[in-house]
């Protein structure tokens, strides 16, 4: 693989899953009826606007930050990729809490997961020294 061909995979990564999010909250907010195929039956308005807030103010915030920095070296690419994991991490296991018993949502348990596990990826490929 070329040099940093990597980190700007993890930069596509990140900037994509910035504007997705962005993309998937209007959807959920654009149709509510939509809204039973990532939250259990009987999620309040409550619990599904925190998720919003959350991810609005500290998961799209990250991850449109990293992607760029990771873009153009900057020295923060590293921890800010770490706190966009740190955001999915804890948006995947408050949506499993929410969801319980795993499964019942099984939309939301793939998608959760392949967002805490890429943003993992991505943050440990920022802190990889040997490309550039």
């Amino acid at each position: 693989m070329q040099k940093g061909s990597v980190k700007r995979a993890a930069a596509a990564y990140l900037l994509a899953q910035g504007g997705l999010t962005i993309a998937w909250w209007a959807w959920m907010l654009a149709r509510p009826a939509d809204q039973t195929l990532f939250f259990a039956s009987g999620s309040t308005p409550e619990v599904i606007r925190l998720f919003a807030i959350s991810d609005l103010l500290i998961l799209v915030p990250a991850s449109l930050w990293a992607g760029a920095a990771l873009l153009t070296k900057h020295r923060l690419a590293r921890p800010v990729a770490w706190i966009t994991a740190g955001a999915a991490c804890y948006a995947f296991l408050a949506s499993i809490a929410v969801n319980w018993p795993l499964f019942s949502v099984p939309l939301a348990d793939v998608a959760m997961s392949l967002l805490a596990a890429g943003s993992i990826w991505a943050a440990c490929v920022a802190g990889r020294e040997d490309e550039g």
